[in-house]
């Protein structure tokens, strides 16, 4: 052990050896890797040598973490399961030793693994720390305490709270702006975010001229035709289809659709939602027949890429139920109610307001019920 240097234990242990050889480790190994580094931090605990080790280790989690996709699907899940306890160390015991260009991208990471599995406690635990420690380390006026704020208003807005989230995403926005950043390319989302908030809320006028701005930004940085255009473009032709505005919602949905094709990779999970969204506006203009095959292709997709918790499998169940009901195929919309009420049982618990809402349509359309009785 007196042999071993940091730069040794690194290339060993904590660098691009360890991060090629990621996914054929089992959780024993990395196990074992734990006990071999901390028995290393704590021999060189009170020398620069230690600092080095852990330097190099927050480092390589960096570098796995800047990987990490917003939507993650269940095979990069599966890829980086082992993975997730070391990025959580980092977040939680070693943020110290990264530099500030770095700092956020643990959290980030970690945040987005987390959401595509429903794990919203876990992420907003994450998301105060990371605020309350960027406080500490950059002060209140700095574009990571923005960031931050954006991000803990996201999991507000995926648990409901929606006047919680809103009243962090205006503090992200003033920051901004009291730091004459709002036209950085990053703005684009704390823009969409308040603007989704205020959808929930139904403040349709409100949340217009919001995404518009954040469209307008995001094409003066990365043009007309690129495929981060397209979450976007999708959230106002939400907004269009909630105002029952759908002549202008179906090419915001099919433009979304084009350019999501163009991601990287076809098992993006955003393409699901996407096509789900296409067909609740097909259903609404009494389309079924494009709006069914359009369900079962994104259930279809779904079901083969995403995590069984991820939270865009729900409301596809919600409203594919819907269009069969509207058709008076009841025992099929029973079928996916179950489904989903199933999801929402494991991922918010039994008392949730989701999981109450999702029982009482199941009661009002029994598998027994005939089409005379509804």
């Amino acid at each position: 052990m007196d042999l071993l240097t940091a730069d040794m234990i690194a290339k060993l242990v904590f660098t691009k050896a360890y991060k090629t050889t990621i996914e054929k480790f089992t959780e024993a190994t990395f196990a074992k890797i734990k006990v071999l580094r901390d028995k290393i931090w704590n021999k060189f605990r009170v020398n620069q040598e230690a600092n080095d080790i852990k330097q190099a280790f927050a480092a390589t989690m960096v570098n796995i973490a800047r990987e990490v996709p917003p939507h993650p699907n269940r095979e990069f899940i599966d890829s980086v399961k082992y993975t997730i306890p070391h990025l959580r160390e980092v977040a939680q015991n070693l943020s110290d030793v990264l530099p500030d260009k770095d700092f956020i991208w643990i959290f980030a990471a970690l945040g987005f693994l987390y959401n595509s599995q429903s794990l919203y406690m876990e992420t907003e635990t994450l998301c105060n720390q990371c605020l309350s420690l960027a406080k500490v380390r950059f002060g209140e006026n700095h574009l990571n305490i923005g960031t931050s704020l954006t991000n803990l208003a996201a999991i507000y807005h995926y648990q409901g709270r929606c006047s919680e989230a809103e009243v962090l995403l205006l503090q992200a926005l003033d920051l901004e702006k009291h730091l004459n950043q709002l036209e950085r390319y990053c703005s684009h989302i704390t823009l969409n975010n308040l603007a989704e908030v205020y959808r929930a809320q139904k403040r349709y006028s409100e949340a217009e001229p919001l995404y518009l701005q954040a469209l307008e930004l995001q094409k003066r940085h990365k043009g007309d035709e690129h495929s981060e255009l397209s979450s976007t473009l999708y959230n106002l032709a939400e907004l269009y289809c909630n105002q029952k505005r759908y002549s202008e919602a179906e090419p915001l949905y099919l433009q979304a659709l084009e350019l999501g094709h163009s991601f990287e990779e076809s098992k993006h999970p955003s393409l699901i939602a996407y096509m789900a969204g296409l067909a609740r506006l097909y259903h609404l203009q009494g389309r079924y027949s494009k709006s069914e095959h359009l369900y079962q292709q994104a259930l279809e997709k779904g079901k083969n890429i995403l995590d069984d918790k991820h939270p865009f499998l729900s409301p596809i169940l919600i409203n594919f139920a819907a269009l069969y009901r509207d058709q008076e195929r009841y025992i099929e919309a029973n079928n996916l109610l179950q489904q989903a009420l199933e999801k929402s049982e494991h991922i918010y618990g039994v008392d949730h307001p989701n999981t109450k809402d999702l029982r009482q349509r199941l009661i009002k359309i029994p598998d027994t019920i005939s089409p005379n009785d509804c």
